[in-house]
């Protein structure tokens, strides 16, 4: 690993975490899909419970949930935060559409409930990704998992903001994929510590804006399914990490091997050359930014865990 990473990966810490009872709803604006302009919360439910999205809404999960940005500190416990929200990706067509947040907490976990809503006028162009925010009070430290439409999406943690200065750190999760075969009911599976993929493909090329790229590893158990991918970025500096998901409801889990894929999406990028490295391996790759874009491929590189 670089010195730069181990810079870095020393300097990761919790980002979220939402134990009591409380409630909003947040409207975004639109964006381009190369930042994330926010809106204004409603004043918190008193009960805790979710709030009711717009009528103009229609209930989707988010493909992108940030935090943190190259020009504010990253979020510490006892202090309210935003978390950018985008729906869409590479080929997705949004124009005028925005992403509204519905945030509740019961004490061990926060649920969104996240949605596209077309109010307002449309535009003439079209963009990748409709976007929005969702404002989370001041909270103490933990960790807990959160939700998105019902469905477990990923885990963050919440630190208390420790004395001095610290690198500016922007992080982008892309939260847990719906099983399509899961170990059991998919609100049994749990997310659990990190994991160490064992190979990665970045695109050869890429155009400014976010980028998606996959994790993988090649040998776990059927009870055992994709969770979060979590992007950390400081300056050019890319440190990935994923997240599983595992039950233990399965009857009979055959002793072989399951190839697991995590689907990664970076903060937005500028042009320029970065460095991406998984923080369980220490494998590093490039990931080339430029206007023109790239030639179409991918390169792969894999480790033996």
């Amino acid at each position: 690993m670089h010195v730069k990473s181990r810079l870095l990966a020393s300097a990761l810490g919790a980002l979220l975490a939402l134990p009591g009872c409380f409630g909003s709803v947040v409207t975004g604006t639109t964006g381009s899909g190369g930042g994330m302009d926010g809106g204004s919360p409603d004043a918190p439910m008193a009960d805790g419970g979710t709030a009711e999205l717009g009528e103009s809404c229609i209930p989707e999960r988010v493909d992108v949930a940030c935090t943190g940005t190259l020009r504010e500190d990253p979020p510490f416990a006892n202090e309210p935060f935003a978390l950018r929200l985008a729906v869409g990706g590479e080929g997705e067509c949004y124009c005028g559409e925005t992403v509204e947040c519905a945030v509740s907490g019961d004490g061990e976990g926060v649920a969104l409930e996240t949605a596209v809503c077309s109010e307002g006028p449309l535009c003439d162009a079209c963009f990748p990704y409709a976007e929005g925010e969702c404002q989370i009070p001041a909270l103490p430290p933990g960790r807990y998992p959160v939700s998105v439409n019902g469905e477990p999406a990923l885990v963050l943690d919440l630190i208390a903001r420790p004395p001095g200065s610290l690198a500016v750190l922007e992080a982008c999760f892309a939260p847990a994929p719906i099983p399509a075969d899961p170990a059991c009911d998919v609100n049994a599976l749990a997310p659990e510590n990190f994991i160490a993929p064992e190979e990665i493909c970045v695109p050869d090329g890429a155009s400014p804006g976010r980028v998606t790229f996959s994790l993988a590893t090649n040998c776990e158990a059927c009870t055992t399914e994709a969770g979060s991918c979590r992007v950390i970025r400081s300056g050019n500096a890319l440190v990935v990490s994923a997240t599983p998901l595992v039950g233990v409801c399965r009857i009979g889990c055959p002793d072989i091997c399951f190839r697991r894929e995590w689907s990664c999406t970076t903060p937005p990028l500028e042009a320029g050359e970065y460095e991406v490295t998984i923080l369980e391996t220490g494998l590093t790759t490039d990931l080339i930014i430029d206007p023109r874009g790239g030639p179409g491929g991918e390169t792969c590189l894999s480790a033996t865990r």
